[in-house]
């Protein structure tokens, strides 16, 4: 059973060259990760490809080096779906995509997936944050109210993109316009 998935882009008037940046992202992800009906064992990869093509336009302190570390906060099925991404890279940084089950670590990573099953979990998992530049994405609803910083959920058969700018000025993370366009904004 499919679906298809898409971004849902506000009503702006954007321009030529906007418009053209925007389809190739949607075209560029349908072609790669073709949608499928959720809970299958390819909805994880499509997350996985939305969070990757999401943390390509987050910028982070000059402070964090060395590889990206996408913690992953769910069972084995969302870390396999995560696990195609370590062969790229993000901003020239390669990519260590790792399960978070201690969560004292969490301030070590620079982005972490949080699973729906995982819910309860969010406390802990923020107060492990802190203040850190982590870029947070969830597939909750309620996950931005709970301090996360990108939302991804279902609706109509597309992935609605929300994005915290609050909560990311306050991790220290910048997220570029082009992706802002492409979101809901939740402050």
């Amino acid at each position: 059973m499919s679906t298809h998935c898409h971004f849902r882009v506000a009503k702006r008037g954007f321009s030529r060259i906007r418009s053209a940046w925007l389809a190739y992202l949607s075209l560029s992800l349908n072609f790669v990760f073709p949608c499928v009906a959720a809970e299958t064992a390819d909805e994880y990869q499509i997350k996985a490809a939305l969070s990757y093509n999401i943390a390509r336009y987050i910028s982070w302190p000059t402070k964090n080096v060395g590889n990206i570390k996408f913690c992953i906060v769910g069972n084995n099925n969302v870390l396999n779906g995560f696990k195609g991404f370590e062969e790229k890279q993000i901003n020239s940084r390669s990519i260590d995509v790792l399960l978070l089950d201690k969560f004292t670590n969490a301030s070590s990573c620079q982005i972490i997936f949080i699973s729906k099953g995982s819910r309860d979990l969010l406390p802990r998992i923020n107060v492990a944050i802190g203040n850190n530049p982590v870029l947070t994405i969830g597939e909750m609803p309620g996950f931005i109210g709970s301090g996360g910083i990108v939302n991804l959920l279902p609706k109509d058969g597309k992935i609605i993109l929300y994005i915290n700018q609050g909560a990311a000025k306050k991790s220290g993370l910048k997220i570029s316009s082009k992706l802002l366009r492409l979101a809901e904004i939740v402050e």
